[in-house]
């Protein structure tokens, strides 16, 4: 199933993305992009104990026709289930986004150029965010995840 955004039209058309990020939750944003690959979820949430906080790195400003909507890329805290230590693995989780006008028809997301473009589409009204993959590294306090709250596990439910 795709995680679908619908959002309403913004009166403001901007010229710029903004990528500045911040919170969403795990449980209402994140986890059903991650249940739209059955097997791969089950896979990893059993695997895995997730923090709470979670980072959308994309932030479309109020400049954009989808205002304060957070997509990913999304960071988050992991550590094995078995684990008594703390956050050791940073997990990085990738979308897609796909860009449809109010009939239902694809926007291209970039131009000929690969400029990115259809967000400021006047017809563009809502995105769907689409599982693309998963990056797991060694956690290392950096920009992006400094200031996480590290003591809340995030619930799966």
């Amino acid at each position: 199933m795709k995680r679908i955004i619908i959002l309403t039209i913004s009166a403001f058309l901007g010229i710029s993305l903004a990528f500045a990020g911040g919170s969403v939750s795990f449980d209402e944003q994140l986890l059903p992009i991650l249940k739209q690959n059955k097997e791969f979820s089950d896979a990893i949430l059993s695997t895995f104990d997730f923090n709470a906080s979670v980072y959308g790195q994309s932030d479309f400003g109020d400049h954009t026709r989808f205002g304060g909507e957070r997509l990913g890329p999304y960071t988050l805290l992991a550590k094995p289930k078995s684990s008594k230590s703390g956050w050791i693995f940073e997990v990085t989780i990738n979308t897609r986004w796909t860009i449809y006008d109010a009939n239902g028809n694809q926007i291209p997301l970039r131009d000929e150029s690969g400029k990115m473009t259809g967000i400021f589409d006047p017809k563009a009204t809502r995105i769907e965010e689409t599982f693309e993959s998963i990056e797991l590294k060694p956690y290392k306090e950096n920009k992006l995840n400094q200031g996480m709250d590290l003591t809340r596990e995030a619930p799966l439910g």
